[in-house]
């Protein structure tokens, strides 16, 4: 079985998060672990590098910072 050059693997590129979802070790789960509207991207780069930025779209009231 042959490996596909790096050019061709379609996951190169900048995707944006939608979703997040948390399953853990013991299988609970924990939908919208990021809330419900996301903040995020990932990179694949050509040259073999990843990149990953997730965030909560709502930010904390002035109490909490």
């Amino acid at each position: 079985m042959s490996t596909p050059s790096i050019q061709n693997n379609p996951l190169i590129g900048i995707w944006k998060l939608i979703s997040a979802t948390a399953i853990y070790a013991d299988g609970t789960v924990t939908p919208d672990v990021y809330g419900t509207h996301p903040v995020g991207y990932i990179t694949y780069t050509s040259d073999g590098h990843m990149m990953v930025m997730f965030s909560r779209s709502e930010l904390p009231s002035e109490e909490l910072r």
